[in-house]
């Protein structure tokens, strides 16, 4: 890093500081000036002065406290990757520069101070109930900026309950108090950080990202031979599992490579046809039972009808040679 660049880098510190120290200095010297100057005025025109001196106090103040602000912002740019966190540090201090700058111009104005703090205290308590799930997200924004499980830039997979056991993939886009933005090619999913706080995390390498797709799988195809074709199509890091099970198929769940999702369709295709082979050769066996089913009901029945016991003649034994009583009641017969 050149010297240039280090100095630009230290100058918006420099003028942060020096507004900062501004706003202190000016604090100080309208608060010692007011009691020098309102102890010398008449009791009419201190009440004048006092308000004219807390509304150039606020002008200033909030001119400074501006000024500050977009020294900082100017910071944040610089560092797109913690920006989130960045930004928030400087909300967080730009809201307490304003709150001293209001406190102080109710002091200057000779107002209870602690009246208006009772007050806001009640309404906090009061707004605090009506929003309840703004204040979860708020903190649990807090939170996810101070600890960062994930950044800008990185590509998770979030699971939690709270989304019926879905889970949404894709790189982080924007991170704030509210909302986690994910990207995923063209889909846009904007999570609320409550939920996303108290998600099962899943934050994938940068040289391979996965996502995870639902699928139906038929029943006459095997999960193990299914799973075995997956990662035969899209590589060993992939994998198949069951999620539910529906009335003509098995709800599955599948995980392969973000950059590859044709093997997914080149996966349904087969198990397709796996099931469909599966079918035919379940009906033929199925068709051929039946035929040897009947067949035998029908010797049984022939059986029976040519059994002395039945109303028929018995059935000769082709193995047998013709007795001579036979050969003479087929001549008489003949003749």
């Amino acid at each position: 890093m050149t010297l240039d660049s280090q100095e630009k880098s230290r100058f918006p510190w420099k003028q942060t500081f020096v507004a900062f120290f501004l706003l202190i200095v000016l604090a100080i010297l309208l608060e010692i000036g007011s009691d020098l100057v309102t102890s010398r005025l008449a009791k009419e025109y201190r009440t004048v002065f006092s308000t004219g001196t807390a509304v150039l106090w606020v002008v200033i103040g909030f001119l400074l406290v501006n000024r500050m602000r977009r020294i900082l912002m100017s910071i944040v740019y610089h560092t797109p990757r913690h920006a989130s966190m960045w930004n928030l540090g400087v909300n967080v201090l730009t809201g307490f520069a304003y709150l001293f700058v209001a406190v102080f111009s109710l002091r200057m104005a000779n107002t209870s101070v602690s009246s208006l703090l009772v007050s806001g205290a009640v309404t906090g308590v009061i707004v605090g109930i009506a929003a309840q799930s703004t204040l979860a997200n708020i903190l649990a924004g807090l939170v996810i900026m101070t600890l960062r499980p994930y950044t800008l830039g990185q590509r998770i997979t979030c699971r939690s309950w709270m989304f019926s056991g879905a889970e949404y993939t894709g790189v982080v886009e924007e991170l704030n108090l509210f909302y986690t933005v994910l990207r995923d090619g063209e889909i846009t999913r904007v999570l609320p950080n409550s939920t996303a706080v108290v998600a099962a995390v899943t934050i994938h390498s940068e040289d391979t990202a996965y996502s995870t797709f639902t699928l139906g799988l038929p029943y006459h195809c095997p999960l193990s031979a299914a799973r075995e074709k997956l990662r035969t199509l899209a590589g060993p890091g992939t994998d198949l599992w069951v999620d539910s099970f529906g009335e003509k198929a098995v709800q599955c769940r599948a995980r392969i490579p973000a950059g590859d999702p044709d093997a997914l369709r080149r996966l349904m295709v087969w198990a397709e046809t796996f099931s469909r082979d599966a079918g035919s050769a379940e009906r033929e066996d199925l068709q051929l039972g039946v035929q040897s089913s009947g067949t035998g009901e029908r010797e049984k029945s022939l059986s029976k009808d040519l059994s002395p016991d039945g109303d028929g003649i018995q059935a000769r034994d082709p193995a047998r040679p013709p007795s001579p009583e036979s050969s003479r009641n087929r001549g008489f017969g003949e003749s």
